[in-house]
């Protein structure tokens, strides 16, 4: 529905803007101007070119190279306004901005500024490009987030109680290990293979590693599990990279926000689908079969990279020969062969050092870390605190809904008649559990069932997983529903409450990523126009602040909904305030490196802080709550606190980031911009 209001949002648009509209075509007559088709037999209508441009097959003496020359550097360098000028009269003598909204060519409608090279944001196939984005995205998101929404399932399957959570948080600390490095040097491997070939490498590896993942499941084993996650660290984060450059590519200044806002939305549903989809592919399968769905959704984004690269190879020849025609048109306008920069008078060379020096600009450069000043470094701190209590939460989010709301431990006064014999399934009789006055314990949906204090059965049946179950201390840790045994014959009533519970504590978890996938694009627009980027880097830490002191202390089974809304619109808000900050805080020939450092510094923190997490969690006797809640609302108050001196030290450089910048000031080049010669008129 997103991506259908957006194709909505840019296709849909004012009748004058199509007229407008002028296309290159490959015809007789190489421009139509004012948007109206010219068949290959009419004649060029002199009175619809502004510049008395000449067409290919047009003899006749008309305005020379000199006189294009003359009105394309009074563009560049338009006259000063007239004293006593009206603001409503030709302003600044600039033909591109007076001649289109005041002046009419006889009998014909308003014209726009002639734009005569065609790119790939003038076609109409960049909105395939954004689909298959979207769905690549949603694949590889989907496989990323399979570990969280299977946390209770891979904590059975791969039995023992000792150092789970600790291997359970290798899964994410060695997929963030890579992308320590990868994101400073993923722009010069893009640029140097192509940004199709690259994209197709990168979920090729997604690919692979995910089913390395799966036959570690399979196997119950915790290093071939984590070699999977490592190889797929290698081509996850790569991918966003490649993507950025793919979209930037096909969509213009305009639009390209929010065209990345779109396909990150998009993509983050895949999120929410693994949440909802997971426990329930697990409780009617298997926790293997749950894990394998990844290797289709990644299969699904080779797929979607294999079709990228028809359409791109269509749109090169379509730009190409849309260049050639400007070349050849270029080439009728000017005399004797000569080749002039029409801007300066300069000799001008049709070849790609300037698109090559443009790239450059964006490379990354090690050596420009240097030169960064604080308004970076404090941003970078912010994005290392705000996304720690953010995404290493999605990772233990079902397990600690399960301990908090949804699979909450029994009353320990209430204990079954039979404490050793099974509680349900084959090997049970009646055996429910009773309090101390001898009364039946009352049941509870969101409470677990008692299970056997302990077990000793020597003998073993077609399709047990084990040949005998002798254990002194039955914790619930040691059950494995995958296992016939436990969800057949002994602790059937425990499994099927378990299953239920896991199922819902995925829909759960996944508010979050729903809310914020629903809310980017928009917190992305309203940012664009009130800004107050560096004001907004204290409110996002303060509502997750909000969050986990409610998680923490609300107590045991109260509502989790409106900690996880809140969640979601902190992680969306921050998003769209942290990302457009960073070119606002780096010089122009920086921002690939800036960017580059900025995602390295979170990938350090993604990868330190769930190692944290199982410390904290072994140590707290395998407990989530309140002492891993604990460790996200410090990060939360560090992040509160850098937020507060981002303030300052913005107010103290100009308010880049919160936008209170005088109208008066110039670019780089010394040029005004247009927003800010209408402030000045």
């Amino acid at each position: 529905l997103l991506f259908i209001t957006y194709v909505c949002i840019t296709t849909v648009e004012s009748p004058q803007h199509w007229r407008n509209r002028i296309m290159a075509t490959d015809g007789e007559n190489d421009f139509i101007f004012s948007g109206e088709e010219s068949s290959s037999n009419s004649s060029f209508d002199a009175s619809r070119n502004p510049f008395n441009l000449r067409n290919s097959d047009d003899t006749s003496a008309s305005s020379g190279p000199s006189e294009l020359v003359a009105i394309l550097q009074n563009i560049r360098h338009p006259s000063p306004l007239e004293p006593g000028a009206d603001a409503n009269d030709d302003v600044l003598k600039n033909p591109l901005l007076s001649y289109p909204s005041s002046k009419r060519i006889t009998g014909g409608p308003m014209l726009a500024p002639p734009r005569i090279v065609l790119s790939r944001s003038d076609l109409k196939s960049r909105y395939l490009v954004l689909l298959l984005a979207c769905v690549y995205f949603a694949g590889t998101y989907y496989s990323y987030d399979i570990p969280a929404s299977l946390h209770k399932q891979l904590s059975e399957r791969m039995g023992g109680r000792d150092n789970f959570e600790t291997y359970f948080s290798l899964l994410y600390t060695v997929y963030s290990i890579p992308n320590v490095i990868l994101p400073l040097f993923g722009g010069l491997f893009v640029d140097r293979i192509g940004t199709t070939r690259c994209i197709l490498v990168f979920t090729v590896s997604n690919l692979i590693g995910q089913c390395v993942f799966v036959c570690g499941v399979q196997l119950r084993s915790w290093s071939v599990m984590i070699a999977g996650r490592f190889i797929y660290g290698l081509g996850a984060e790569s991918i966003v990279v490649a993507s950025s450059t793919l979209l930037a590519n096909w969509y213009g200044d305009k639009e390209v926000a929010l065209a990345f806002g779109v396909s990150l939305a998009l993509g983050r549903m895949g999120s929410v689908l693994v949440d909802i989809a997971s426990p329930i592919f697990a409780g009617r399968g298997s926790t293997v079969m749950a894990a394998a769905v990844g290797i289709l959704a990644n299969l699904t984004t080779v797929v979607c990279a294999l079709f990228l690269f028809p359409v791109e190879k269509q749109a090169e020849i379509r730009c190409r020969r849309n260049a050639e025609a400007v070349q050849n048109l270029t080439a009728s306008l000017l005399s004797d062969g000569d080749a002039y920069n029409l801007m300066e008078g300069e000799e001008y060379i049709m070849d790609d050092e300037e698109d090559d020096e443009e790239e450059g600009e964006q490379a990354v450069r090690l050596s420009d870390i240097r030169y960064f000043g604080a308004l970076f470094w404090l941003l970078s701190a912010s994005c290392l605190i705000v996304y720690g209590a953010v995404l290493p939460f999605n990772n233990i989010a079902s397990g600690l809904l399960l301990e908090r709301n949804y699979f909450m431990d029994p009353d320990p006064g209430c204990t079954l008649m039979y404490p050793t014999q099974c509680t349900g399934g084959t090997l049970a009789s009646s055996n429910p559990s009773m309090n101390s006055s001898g009364s039946i314990c009352p049941t509870n949906l969101h409470v677990a069932p008692v299970l056997p204090s302990s077990l000793n059965y020597t003998f073993r049946e077609e399709g047990w997983l084990q040949p005998s179950y002798v254990l002194e201390t039955l914790h619930h840790t040691d059950v494995n529903c995958d296992d016939p045994f436990f969800s057949q014959a002994c602790t059937a009533d425990f499994c099927s409450a378990q299953k239920h519970a896991t199922v819902e504590a995925g829909r759960t978890m996944s508010i979050p990523f729903a809310v914020s996938a629903g809310l980017s694009p928009v917190f992305g627009f309203l940012v664009d126009r009130i800004e107050l980027r560096a004001l907004l880097t204290v409110i996002a830490p303060t509502m997750l602040l909000i969050v986990h002191t409610t998680l923490a202390f609300a107590g045991r089974g109260s509502s989790p909904i409106f900690p996880l809304v809140g969640q979601g619109v902190a992680y969306a808000l921050f998003a769209a305030v942290i990302w457009p900050s960073i070119p606002l805080s780096v010089g122009p020939g920086s921002i690939g490196t800036a960017f580059g450092t900025v995602t390295s510094i979170q990938n350090c923190g993604l990868a330190i802080f769930p190692i944290i997490i199982a410390a904290i969690y072994e140590s707290s006797g395998q407990r989530f709550i309140p002492h891993v809640e604990m460790l996200f609302i410090i990060l939360t108050i560090v992040g509160i606190f850098i937020g507060i001196v981002l303030n300052i030290v913005d107010a103290s450089t100009g308010s880049k980031l919160n936008g209170f910048q005088s109208s008066t000031d110039v670019s780089e080049d010394g040029i005004l911009e247009e927003e800010e010669v209408q402030d000045i008129i």
